[in-house]
């Protein structure tokens, strides 16, 4: 009868665990700094995406090179990305923001071995970057994420504009730091 009890009780932990639509994961690494921390638990929604796309600033989780990753969506389906890259340093990779085009073009044509290339995101995928700036391996390193990929969204308890704000910031060429 105790052995009855324990079956039942087991069968029912393992089907709530798999019919939660929240799980807990643990993040390992620093590129999601400082919005989540290396060792902490995070909960994602595994069922978000399931009645709406993902959004901008959204923190999602998602397999890739069969590991699961915690990133910011920074770009959608449709928009593009200004990237500059380095000969020199093929780990350190900035984006643009696209008003400092031109005025990038004149500084960087000047160096050789320093380029920007412009990546659209295609139908289907996402362009994901960690909060901790250039810390992340992300779509700057491995290109777009496809939706298939996605597993959930990260419950956060702060607001995501702001912290979006500072993780786009952090991975940013700002033109003001570079001298004519």
């Amino acid at each position: 009868m105790v052995r009855y009890r324990f079956l039942l009780g087991l069968a029912a932990a393992l089907s709530l665990h798999q019919w939660c639509p929240v799980r807990p994961v643990m993040v390992l690494g620093g590129s999601m700094e400082p919005t989540l921390r290396h060792g902490q638990l995070a909960l994602v929604h595994r069922g978000h995406y399931t009645r709406q796309p993902p959004r901008q600033g959204d923190v999602i989780v998602f397999r890739h090179d069969n590991m699961v990753q915690v990133k910011r969506v920074h770009a959608l389906p449709g928009q593009r990305v200004w990237e500059v890259h380095y000969r020199d340093s093929a780990d350190t990779v900035f984006l643009l923001d696209p008003d400092a085009l031109p005025r990038a073009r004149q500084i960087l044509e000047r160096d050789p071995t320093v380029w920007i290339t412009a990546r659209d995101v295609p139908p289907g995928n996402l362009y994901v970057l960690g909060d901790g700036g250039n810390a992340s391996y992300d779509s700057r390193h491995y290109g777009t994420v496809p939706f298939s990929a996605v597993l959930g969204k990260v419950l956060l308890r702060e607001s995501t504009e702001h912290a979006a704000t500072q993780a786009l910031d952090r991975a940013t060429l700002r033109l003001e730091r570079v001298h004519d």
